[in-house]
Order: structure tokens, then sequence, then C-alpha cells
């Protein structure tokens, strides 16, 4: 994929930042063996998958400057059959309970399955997952990387 060099620089960025920090991010479910290798396993995999992308991608000036979704990054969606349109945020699960966050986003956890439903796909790609007790089917119309 043809990416912008301000796209590249921060999955570099924030790969490494999630390769770093993953330790204390799942520390948390140390006392439970399967919770603890599970998100260890995930935030491995997810690290891989950037690098995978990164590896193979192209930097150019008139690029994509938002290629896929990542944790931190602002997902915009359009119900399918539906006029809901909803803006999610994949955030750690210590971020979940933040002051800062801005509440007209929905938070989702990195490791939930909306999160990973949305995870990785491209603008135009559709997304099914399990909210408030309901299948909700939608279409990425927009990806915004953290400033």
């Amino acid at each position: 994929m043809v990416i912008t060099k301000q796209a590249f620089d921060y999955l570099l960025d924030h790969m490494l930042d999630i390769n770093k920090r993953k330790l204390n991010i799942i520390s948390p479910y140390s006392l439970d063996y399967d919770k603890y290798t599970s998100m260890l396993n995930f935030f491995n995999a997810y690290i891989r998958r950037i690098g995978d992308f990164l590896d193979d991608a192209v930097v150019e000036y008139d690029g994509c400057n938002s290629p896929f979704v990542t944790i931190g990054s602002n997902v915009y969606t359009e119900g399918i059959g539906t006029y809901d349109s909803s803006v999610y945020r994949i955030v750690l699960p210590q971020e979940l309970d933040s002051a800062k966050c801005d509440h007209s986003l929905k938070l989702h956890c990195c490791s939930n399955a909306a999160s990973k439903a949305l995870l990785f796909r491209t603008s135009g790609d559709t997304a099914v997952f399990k909210e408030d007790g309901r299948i909700k089917r939608c279409t990425i119309s927009k990806i915004e990387y953290p400033a």
C-alpha cells in the first residue's frame, strides 16, 4: 500500500511504543494466566501485523494518511441499512476510564469483540460486531490517527 511519510512515521512510532509498553499494559491481568497470555498474544500479533505492513509499505507524498484502524485511532462508521453513524476510538484497557476522553466517542477496549472487528480495517470496509446486545453492521467511512 502507498502511504504518506507521516502515516509511516506514526505507525512505526505506534508499533515501537506498544512493544515497549505491552508488559505494563497487560500487568493487571498477571493473576489470571489465561487472560494474561491471551493479552500477550494479542499484542504480539498486533505488533507483528503492523511490522509486516510497514515492511511492504511504499512511502509517497500523495499516499494514504490513515491506511487502517489502529489502537488510538478514531473510526467513523455508517450503519448498513440504518441512518446510524458513530465514532469509535479503540483504546488500551487503562484508557477506558480516562476522564480526558472525548465523551462524543464510543470507547472500546482494544481486546473486545467490537475492536477486533474494526482493527486493521480500511475505509470502505464493512465490520460486523455485537454492541449493546445487538448485531451492528457498519461501513468504515473515515479513519483518523491521533495528532
